[in-house]
């Protein structure tokens, strides 16, 4: 893995933390430093495969089953 990669990952995995406790997009982006949000949606979108739109759409479907599974 090059440094390059490294970083971006390192960025997008500090991301996916901030996304999950619902911290606007806007403010992840500058968090793990981008200067657009626009920048920070195309790398995370390269490094996950999901814009953070998309992730965000999916963590809570996944939140809600995990929630109505234990209230089985």
């Amino acid at each position: 893995m090059t440094y390059r990669t490294w970083v971006a990952t390192a960025r997008a995995q500090h991301a996916v933390e901030l996304l999950a406790r619902q911290v606007p997009i806007e403010e992840v982006a500058v968090s793990v430093g981008y200067r657009s949000t626009s920048a920070f949606i195309t790398a995370f979108r390269r490094i996950t495969g999901l814009t953070p739109g998309q992730f965000r759409r999916i963590e809570a479907h996944d939140s809600a089953l995990a929630a109505h599974d234990l209230s089985d």
